[in-house]
């Protein structure tokens, strides 16, 4: 009475498989936005509330990395935001946007995808202080532990057939939960629902079939049991331990607690669950197959879960990958010559297996030819080399009809081919994956056409498909599976690639397919360097390995041919190309030319030197002054942010010698936003409100300082605004964080104000807020940025003349790699409006008024720049660093006609477009002056090939790691190669490029990509993996690479090297290195 089960019938007959992704429905989409909204992150104890309902959203103990969360459900209708300082706000709240609270603010703003559109693997970490347990705001409130027991009230288990859910009471003692088991009725093995795969990620996805008993265990040993439960597939059940009775602590406590994973159910930690959403088209069940003689990679073997027609085959390393419905099945291994294979496993694994020879195996078809029957104009045929993934399930397969043959048809059949093989004597050399013919025949009159092709000289398993068109355009497709096959084969094995310097063995196998058991004949080695020839006798099989020296970068060509005595021949001939040693890397320099500076470059003797110039910044900031000028939304802020638009395109305008035809436009937003002021002769958000924005407030006056400044009527009275400063401060004792910005603008319109005094009051006011509160014998820190704060108090200093520390703006300086200078504490900003960007625009500004501090203002130009390149500026920004900058840029550079780069030498004449880039031959000179009236990047480099650790413009440091860093590796033993990058400076770098060479002893054991969320791109080439990345910070990064080592011998393995795409003078490489494959 406890378990319901509810079967899931399916169809007897077969039925269509269709692949459904693991995504929502529209329907589903709409049913939930509406209850869904994310919020922007904030500090203390941070809630919503309407009537009974209440909703945490943070906590002074919640870490999250994101500048906003997700949260719901939330009833629609009237909320009451709870924030910090005593921050309460009542609103009208609607699922499917985004919130944020600013004093008495509501800002709703358009949310970017609060249901995704596809799950996928995904990791995440519930909030430590709920962990499923229920919470009145009064336990919030006052909750100060960190509390990291689990309180479950439900657990769900899914795997692909059986959808179970267990049901659970309130632990009274609330020690926490401890762990969910499965105890076998007969055996009384235990197992646990959880897998661990590394980095405390885990998978709830193991749920047995058959008879067995449910424990759930609590911390305090006490445990629920429910016992004899039936799990089938294809049914979905629910557990209500509930109503079983609580079993004290006993002796089988810690025979079963040992038995759980400790990382699905800790004690000590935030539990991290990763819930396994399979959205990938690769096979849920992957492995290897290997000759059991030589332990070499198998390709073109079949691979079928039994009982099903659901298969595929092996690639040319072996390797298969396969999708199963059922968690546990059994696969099917076979291939021509070797005996049939049957393995159980289940999802998630990946096998290894060996297969053996069968040389009585001899009822498969051999084909030489076919033709195809089609009542069509025209043929066209493509063949294509089996490749893991493949699914033979489809109903357009053609199967071969095979017959039962009596002993004496076989021996007559295989006299027939062997006859006709001994009259060929050809060495096979043409391999390949693909082949494709194309013959443009027309059917006879009977509706049959025939043609002769020539398959490449693999030996595996082809997939014949052919296309047909009628005179009506009626199209058609069939598809025929064809075995290449000998009585018996020789075969050489050789690596991929071979580096300078190695020295391989190449495995040469003869195999004996027929039924004579008697084999004699010899064989014979060939290439460049030695011949050899011996004599063999075997049954089954005779394997041989050819030492080889790779003295030269020419490629290595080597054939093994074996010659029976009766004159029957076979054998391979195969060319491995060999690499020269070293890696090559850009050796040069890379400097920001300044306005009116020179720079001289002569090409040494016998070598190349490239010189590249990058940049041109003013064509960036216009057209962000002409998005501005262009953007269509009036409320306050974004009315102040085109004024200043304007203001720089009339600049922009007159640096293009063309006229301005907006001052009615710019006359029009002064007017409106004058209009716009409130009671206190500041600015909320939209039109005239008393709920007064003071950041906002403080961009305005801005505004309005820059249109007065060019020359039009602002008649605003700053006396009114000062007088009600004053009130505020003085009066009213009302101070915030955010009155910096308002305390800046007025200084800049040269308010006449206390400013010494309200400095001194603010700063208080920064000093108790980065003060640590305890809490329960515990100190929780601010954890935002006050960076805009302390700049902006310093730079009012500045503008009023008071005493100021240049160190306390150099103290946050981070010089990034390329050349560029910022400023940053680390930490991530309150309000999206205060963040990083919009504090060096202040640090800009009193820059470029500080003699002393001038030097950082073209690095900084360079930071703006490389910030604009990752990505479009809100209003905020944009208009914030175009009148920042954009006006100094045009004062030195009077007009485009007079901007330019001059260059002597190889090359005369004026740039003015960029990038510009030429190549100086030996002893070639080039001499570059800069007139374009804004900084620019001057890079000149060589190439050159190093086998030693290098390292260009310093910012990277790189280091591999093969396997436990040992110097020699197993054979058929996969091995990881890892990459571990360290980005020494600040910088958010964007198109970074990892070069890792492999040894050549090695092929690739698995070419997924890893989850690094840097890596955006890997190419797998023979000998080297190429990994591409964006968005890179300051930091440490890992990669790794899956190897196999096939081949024995003594391989180099090739420097890696990181480097920028684009300025490849940015780079760092590894020692080159050697490797022992045993």
């Amino acid at each position: 009475e406890n378990v319901t089960v509810h079967k899931i019938n399916l169809p007897l007959k077969k039925f269509k498989r269709e692949r459904v992704y693991p995504a929502f429905t529209e329907t589903e989409k709409d049913r939930h936005l509406k209850y869904l909204s994310s919020f922007k992150q904030t500090y203390g104890y941070v809630y919503l509330e309407s009537g009974h309902q209440f909703v945490p959203l943070f906590h002074p103990q919640f870490r999250f990395s994101k500048e906003s969360i997700v949260v719901g459900p939330i009833t629609p209708g009237k909320q009451t935001f709870f924030g910090n300082n005593g921050l309460k706000t009542t609103y009208q709240h609607t699922g499917g946007y985004t919130y944020a609270f600013e004093d008495n603010i509501v800002y709703k703003l358009n949310a970017d995808k609060l249901i995704p559109d596809r799950l996928y693997y995904s990791t995440f970490k519930p909030m430590p202080l709920i962990n499923d347990k229920v919470m009145t705001k009064k336990e919030f409130r006052e909750s100060g532990s960190y509390d990291s027991r689990w309180h479950p009230r439900s657990i769900n288990l899914i795997d692909g057939a059986l959808t179970m859910k267990v049901l659970l009471p309130q632990e009274k003692s609330a020690s926490g939960f401890a762990a969910f088991l499965f105890e076998n009725t007969l055996t009384k093995k235990i197992i646990s629902p959880c897998e661990s795969f590394g980095n405390h990620k885990t998978d709830f996805n193991v749920i047995p079939r058959g008879l067995y008993n449910v424990i759930a265990i609590y911390n305090n040993g006490t445990y629920l049991k429910m016992d004899s439960i039936n799990f089938k597939s294809h049914t979905i059940m629910v557990l209500d331990l509930g109503k079983s009775a609580l079993h004290p602590l006993d002796s089988l406590f810690g025979k079963w607690i040992s038995a759980a994973n400790k990382e699905c159910f800790p004690t000590t930690e935030p539990r991290v669950i990763r819930m396994r959403h399979s959205s990938s088209t690769r096979g849920n069940i992957k492995g290897t197959v290997y000759s059991a003689e030589d332990n070499s990679p198998l390709p073109g073997v079949n691979v079928v879960i039994k009982g099903t027609e659901i298969g595929t085959v092996t690639d040319i390393e072996g390797r298969f990958e396969i999708n199963a419905d059922v968690t546990n099945v059994t696969l099917v291994f076979s291939f021509i010559g070797l005996k049939t294979e049957e393995l159980e496993t289940q999802v998630g694994s990946d096998i290894t297996v060996s297969m053996q020879s069968d040389v009585m195996q001899l009822s498969e078809v051999v084909v030489t030819a076919y033709g195809l029957q089609s009542k069509s104009r025209g043929l066209a045929v493509a063949l294509s080399g089996s490749v893991a993934g493949l699914s033979i399930s489809n109903p357009d397969v053609v199967k071969a009809e095979t017959k039962e043959k009596n002993d004496a048809e076989q021996r007559e059949g295989e006299e027939r081919l062997y006859n006709e093989l001994l009259q060929l004597n050809t060495i096979r050399s043409h391999f390949n994956d693909v082949g494709f013919w194309e013959p443009k025949l027309f059917t006879d009159k009977q509706g049959q056409s025939k043609f002769n092709i020539t398959f490449p000289d693999d030996i595996t398993r082809w997939e014949a498909t052919v296309y047909a068109m009628n005179r009506h355009l009626q199209t058609g497709t069939a598809r025929k599976s064809i075995k290449s096959y000998k009585p018996i084969m020789a075969e050489l094995n050789v690596p991929n690639f071979l580096t300078r310097g190695d020295f391989a063995f190449f495995i040469g196998k003869v195999s004996n397919y027929s039924q004579e058991q008697n084999i004699k004949g010899k064989i014979k080695w060939s290439n460049s360097e030695s011949n050899l020839e011996k004599e063999i006798q075997f049954s089954g099989f005779n394997s041989d390995r050819l030492p080889v020296n790779a003295t030269t970068t020419d490629s290595v060509t080597t054939s093994y041919v074996f010659t029976r005595d009766d004159g029957y021949m076979d054998g391979e001939k195969r060319t491995v190309p060999v690499v020269e040693q070293g890696i090559v890397r850009a050796d040069g320099t890379l400097s920001i030319l300044k306005n009116k500076e020179d720079a001289h470059v002569k090409a040494a003797l016998n070598k190349n030197v490239t010189v590249e110039i990058l940049a041109n910044p003013i064509d960036i900031y216009a057209g962000e002054a002409k998005y501005l000028l262009n953007y269509k939304y009036d409320c306050n802020e974004q009315l102040a942010s085109k004024l200043l638009g304007l203001i720089n395109y009339r600049l922009v305008m007159r640096y293009e010698g063309k006229p301005f035809a907006y001052d009615k436009d710019v006359n029009k937003i002064i007017a409106r936003l004058l209009k716009n002021q409130n009671q206190e002769f500041l600015w909320s958000w939209w039109d005239v409100s008393p709920a007064t924005s003071y950041w906002m407030s403080a961009h305005i006056l801005r505004a309005l300082k820059v249109a007065n400044e060019a020359g039009y009527q602002v008649d605003l009275s700053i006396e009114n605004i000062s007088r009600k400063a004053e009130y505020k401060f003085d009066i009213q004792q009302q101070y915030s964080l955010r009155d910096a910005d308002l305390l800046q603008a007025l200084a800049i319109w040269n308010a006449k104000l206390n400013y010494a005094k309200y400095i001194k009051r603010l700063d208080t006011l920064i000093q108790e807020t980065l003060k640590p509160l305890r809490i329960k014998n515990r100190y929780h820190y601010y954890p935002y940025s006050l960076l805009n704060e302390k700049l902006l108090l310093q730079e009012v200093r500045q503008l009023v003349k008071l005493p100021y520390q240049r160190d306390s703006l150099l103290h946050y300086q981070k010089n990034g790699i390329l050349g560029d200078v910022h400023f940053s504490d680390d930490k991530l900003a309150g309000y999206w409006y205060d963040d990083e960007l919009t504090a060096n625009v202040i640090a800009y500004r009193m820059g470029k008024r500080d003699s002393l501090l001038r030097k950082l203002v073209a690095p900084m130009q360079l930071y703006f720049l490389a910030e604009r390149k990752k990505g479009a500026w809100n209003t905020y920004y944009s208009s914030s660093v175009v009148s920042a900058i954009l006006p100094d840029l045009l004062a030195e550079g009077t007009s485009r006609k007079e901007s330019f780069v001059n260059l002597t030498g190889k090359v005369r004449g004026s740039i003015n477009k960029f990038p510009y880039r030429v190549e100086l031959f030996p002893q070639e000179e080039l001499h570059a002056s800069n007139n374009s009236g804004f900084p620019i990047y001057f890079m000149q480099y060589k190439k050159e090939r190093v086998i030693n650790a290098k390292t260009g413009v310093d910012g990277f440091e790189i280091k591999t790691t093969l396997g436990n860093n040992s110097s020699s590796l197993q054979a058929g033993k996969p091995v990881n190669l890892t990459v571990e990058v360290n980005i020494k400076k600040e910088a958010s770098l964007e198109y970074i490029m990892l070069e890792v060479p492999i040894p050549g002893a090695c092929s690739y054991a698995d070419k997924t990509q890893s989850g690094n969320a840097v890596e955006t791109h890997r190419e797998y080439f023979k000998d080297r993996t190429l990994i591409f990345c964006e968005k890179m910070r300051a930091g440490k990064y890992s990669f790794v690479i899956q190897l196999l080592p096939r081949f024995t011998g003594k391989y180099f393995i090739n420097p890696a090297q990181v480097s920028l795409m684009y300025v490849p003078v940015v780079n760092a490489n590894t020692d080159m290195k050697s490797v022992r494959v045993k």
